[in-house]
């Protein structure tokens, strides 16, 4: 967890607080918590990212329920050793697929609080 929140505050532009108090009970990133607003010490960048983010993934399941049954539909067309349309609405279903997995994982992060602890060497 800890080489992941050191990876992923640079990337994704958001540095976790180090927990300086108990760890039960305490929230250590501030904006954590759903939506990443959790009260008066919230952060604003992930309310705004949460908040900016929260349609993507109901457009993406729309659309990936779309391409699966346009796919099925032209799937009696499929002409062997033939590129055609049942291929590329198969391949744009698997790519919006993979998107809102991503986009699931960007918003797990978002709501997830972060735990670190200091390291020894």
């Amino acid at each position: 967890m800890i080489v992941w929140s050191v990876l992923a505050g640079p990337v994704f532009g958001r540095n976790p607080q180090p927990v300086t108090g108990p760890v039960s009970g305490s929230n250590p990133r501030p904006g954590a918590g759903f939506g990443g607003n959790s009260g008066p010490g919230a952060d604003p960048a992930v309310a705004g990212s949460f908040r900016r983010l929260r349609w993507l993934p109901l457009a993406l399941i729309l659309a990936q329920v779309t391409l699966g049954v346009s796919s099925l539909l032209t799937s009696p067309g499929i002409v062997p050793q033939h590129w055609g349309l049942f291929d590329w609405l198969a391949q744009l279903h698997q790519i919006v697929g993979l998107l809102f997995l991503l986009t699931m994982v960007r918003m797990l992060y978002l709501v997830i609080p972060v735990q670190q602890h200091p390291v020894t060497v």
